[in-house]
């Protein structure tokens, strides 16, 4: 069975409704200045009541109102399934971490979806015994039929908070079943922060930019602060706010003008939310030193787990206790057993106004008290690190280990990456940036597949690491039609020849593939050249002769003119592949290639499941 450990499902909030229920009637919250956008979250469920469902993204600067337009939606939603997470930033890179927030509730209608969409789901959650790899078409079917088994009885409402932060695997799960749902009974919102995130491209949905608020909204918000606001400073807030409402409620309780002022104004598109940013470090720095210490911790560890944020602030000389005064200035709230920071940008701010001293010693102490066996205690550890560090390499490998168990190749080549980069020994650097590079290709990111495997090039001469380099770039090239792949395919088998790889015979014969589309024939004809001269041993994709009768003491005969297609043990040593590797790279590749004069043994590579063709030749 894989770990038990792994991302948590976070609570909801106060607002939300739970699966199985629909929202009670209330009272519907006064948003001033959001009438258009209300109307038209309000004709998404409309839609879906009658069967029309669909799927809306959400934009808009950091406080500007998007989770306060789909709080004051939801109680619209009456006769509603409402399914509602929120991504997490420290769970960002794990594999199909927000999928399994999201489908929790519903996991128990896992056996009336058909057996391969069932088994794929299960594995990218983490909840198979990791035989398999999860298949991301089998995943976005399993999901999109999940919610189309809970909306037969009443429609469902999906609300995605901060989507910006899923990881990869859940994003493109959820886009893949957002864009098919024009007949069914589900309507899904995602919401999504421009500016201080990670980008949230979303091609074929639709989209509502949330824009500043007018001046008289604007207005109406500082009116429900008025004893709070001196009558001379309200046109300065109004001018500095530029109609965002958090910056409306919040700059009012900052200490002076002069304060907020400091705040980078370079940029108009981020000048507002550098000031309520300001703001709230004025609001953070005020508060005593063990009372941040806690924050600190909090911040660090997003998933406001409280047993190990109590122990992590012990070690830090800092205690629940200390939280109170930050409760009290309304910055964070403990609920339902876990710590939550009020608005994403005051965990932001919390974490980024530490000294980086401090935040190093807030992951060590995290680390510590997650303890040897959890993997968020490996990537604390790797926060902590500044330097090169074997354990930490190695804690972050196992991390990737964990992620290939699940299908998850994007999170698994991100570790793998952050792995090299802690790693002293060249040689287990490269190895290790191969793999990335390999679960990079796999997760169809060629670009950065190529980048690290050229990287991985520059640190090694081991023949092995440099043949599935070249088999990467060669199979990328492949694809894009490119004539300089035959060269490339032609340099990994050499490298697979000097260590006598059965599969040299492959690379050639995709050398021959490639030269023939590109209609040079000339190559086909060096290349079959070239698989006479490193002889049988290495060519098992080259078909064998007949072998003899039973009780023969016959050889297998071979066929005149084609040496090449004789089959046995190999004969070839290694200094004789070295010199066979330098004589056929000199007369192929005259643009200045490089050959390596040596046969480093093989590596021993840690099992992934992210390799697809271009892990053919390992």
């Amino acid at each position: 069975m894989p770990p038990a450990y792994g991302p948590a499902p976070q609570p909801l909030r106060e607002s939300q409704a739970a699966y199985g229920e629909s929202p009670a009637p209330a009272q519907r919250a006064v948003l001033y200045g959001r009438d258009r956008e209300l109307d038209s979250i309000q004709a998404l469920l409309d839609g879906a009541r009658v069967g029309h469902g669909g799927a809306l993204v959400v934009r808009g600067e950091p406080g500007i109102g998007k989770s306060a337009i789909v709080d004051a939606v939801i109680p619209r939603a009456e006769g509603f399934t409402v399914l509602r997470t929120l991504g997490v930033e420290a769970e960002h890179t794990w594999s199909y971490a927000g999928l399994q927030m999201l489908l929790h509730p519903l996991l128990h209608r896992l056996d009336r979806l058909p057996a391969a969409q069932a088994d794929a789901l299960r594995t990218a959650l983490g909840m198979a015994d990791g035989t398999g790899r999860a298949h991301s078409l089998q995943v976005g079917l399993a999901l999109l039929n999940l919610l189309v088994d809970a909306s037969a009885k009443q429609p469902v409402y999906v609300v995605i908070d901060d989507a910006h932060w899923l990881d990869r695997d859940s994003t493109n799960a959820l886009l893949f079943a957002a864009r098919r749902l024009s007949t069914e009974s589900i309507g899904m919102v995602l919401v999504v922060r421009d500016g201080f995130a990670p980008d949230f491209p979303a091609p074929g949905i639709p989209e509502l930019t949330l824009g500043p608020l007018d001046l008289p909204a604007s207005q109406a918000i500082l009116d429900m602060r008025a004893d709070e606001i001196p009558f001379t400073s309200r046109d300065w807030i109004l001018r500095m706010s530029e109609g965002n409402p958090l910056a409306l409620l919040e700059l009012p309780a900052a200490d002076n003008e002069e304060s907020l002022l400091r705040a980078d104004t370079s940029n108009s598109r981020y000048s507002t939310t550098s000031r309520i940013k300001q703001a709230f470090t004025e609001r953070i720095i005020a508060l005593p030193d063990r009372t941040r210490t806690i924050m600190l911790l909090a911040a660090a560890e997003e998933t406001g787990e409280t047993a190990v944020i109590a122990e992590a602030a012990a070690r830090m000389g800092s205690s629940l206790a200390d939280l109170e005064p930050a409760e009290v200035d309304d910055l964070l709230r403990y609920h339902r057993g876990r710590i939550e920071f009020v608005h994403p940008l005051i965990r932001s701010t919390a974490y980024h106004s530490a000294p980086r001293a401090r935040r190093i010693e807030a992951h060590r102490a995290l680390s510590e008290a997650f303890g040897d066996g959890d993997i968020r205690a490996a990537r604390h550890l790797a926060a902590a690190t500044t330097g090169l560090d074997e354990k930490a390499a190695a804690a972050l490998e196992a991390i990737a280990s964990y992620e290939a168990e699940r299908g998850g190749c994007v999170a698994e080549m991100a570790a793998l990456e952050r792995a090299a980069s802690f790693t002293p020994d060249p040689h287990r650097r490269a190895r290790r940036l191969v793999e990335a590079a390999q679960c990079a290709y796999a997760a169809g990111m060629t670009g950065k597949a190529v980048e690290l495997a050229e990287d991985a090039e520059r640190l090694t001469d081991d023949h092995v690491l440099l043949a599935r380099t070249a088999l990467i770039r060669a199979t990328i090239l492949s694809w894009a039609g490119h004539s300089k792949g035959f060269d490339v395919w032609m340099e990994s088998a050499e490298h697979y020849a000097a260590t006598g790889h059965e599969n040299t015979g492959y690379l050639l014969l995709r050398g021959v593939w490639n030269a023939w589309e590109t209609g040079d024939f000339a190559k086909v004809k060096y290349a079959s050249g070239l698989a006479s001269k490193y002889g049988g041993s290495n060519n098992a994709w080259v078909r064998r002769p007949r072998a003899p009768p039973p009780g023969s003491t016959a050889s297998p005969a071979t066929p005149p003119g084609r040496p090449w297609t004789r089959c046995g043990p190999s004969t070839t040593t290694t200094s004789r592949c070295t010199r066979t590797s330098r004589r056929s790279t000199r007369s192929w590749r005259r643009a200045g290639g490089s050959s390596r004069a040596t046969c480093p043994p093989r590596t021993r590579r840690r099992p992934s499941r992210c390799g697809g063709a271009a892990s053919a030749g390992r």
